[in-house]
């Protein structure tokens, strides 16, 4: 009985460690699902002005994004962690899959 236990309490810590559920590995299959779900949406990493990596920064791209949900990645405050990095990665991941869509669905 205490193995389920463990097992639970290990992946939290390993989550804590890591960042939590923001890993790059997963962006994609992140975006698969949230595609299929019609979900969709842009990842936002915060800052004092919080920003779509992997996206240019044009007008025509504000306007899509206006049109979309946001996802939050982490803190969107000014203070960030040490694992902005991470998470930015995996914003750059998401979002390029997900404009990837939008621009074969218009």
């Amino acid at each position: 009985m205490r193995t389920p236990l463990v097992i639970v309490l290990l992946c939290l810590v390993a989550g804590c460690v890591t960042g939590g559920r923001w890993t790059p590995a997963s962006a994609v299959a992140d975006a698969e699902r949230d595609i299929a779900s019609s979900q969709v949406r842009f990842a936002y990493v915060g800052g004092f002005v919080p920003f779509t990596p992997g996206l240019p920064v044009t007008d025509a791209t504000h306007e899509v994004l206006k049109q979309h949900g946001r996802l939050e990645v982490g803190p969107q405050g000014c203070i960030q962690d040490e694992h902005f990095e991470q998470r930015s990665e995996y914003a750059r991941r998401y979002n390029l899959r997900m404009w990837s869509y939008v621009s074969d669905h218009k």
